[in-house]
């Protein structure tokens, strides 16, 4: 079901959002449903990782090695 959203918005930026739908081959309404869903995906992505199980479990597996940052990236140190 879709809902109508009235916002205030710019005249300029409304023109430009126009010219990138139609750019796009969308609607003004379509890009802006696209990056509301985005945003969603994104906090929903965030709360997975703030979960406690994983916060308590980070970091009690070990590389074996003193240099992580070289373990993370693939590098070596130099000294």
């Amino acid at each position: 079901m879709n809902t109508k959203l009235t916002l205030s918005i710019p005249k300029r930026e409304v023109d430009f959002a126009k010219r990138i739908a139609k750019k796009r081959g969308k609607s003004v309404s379509k890009m802006v449903e696209d990056y509301f869903s985005e945003l969603k995906r994104v906090e929903e992505e965030a709360k997975k990782v703030n979960d406690p199980l994983i916060n308590d479990l980070a970091g009690i597996i070990s590389t074996g090695s003193d240099d992580i940052m070289a373990d993370i990236f693939g590098k070596k140190r130099r000294l």
